[in-house]
């Protein structure tokens, strides 16, 4: 993994009390996470990140994996 997938991993683990095994573990396809919880993630990757998230970034398919979050916030550095 690398520091930012970490970085996300802790804070998902931490903060809602999940495991997750790896990078690309599905989160939200497998009920890991739930859309309430996508939200509190997406104020964790602006700040992580030190970017802004659009609506239109809002999408499972970034979210659905720690790979893919971490992907999102380095496509917007």
């Amino acid at each position: 993994m690398t520091s930012l997938e970490t970085k996300i991993t802790a804070f998902i683990q931490d903060t809602f009390g999940v495991s997750i095994q790896s990078a690309d573990e599905p989160l939200i396809t497998n009920g890991v996470i739930d859309s309430m919880q996508v939200l509190d993630v997406a104020m964790f990757l602006e700040t992580v990140g030190n970017t802004t998230l659009e609506e239109t970034d809002l999408v499972v398919e970034n979210f659905d994996t720690v790979a893919a979050m971490a992907a999102l916030v380095s496509s917007k550095g």
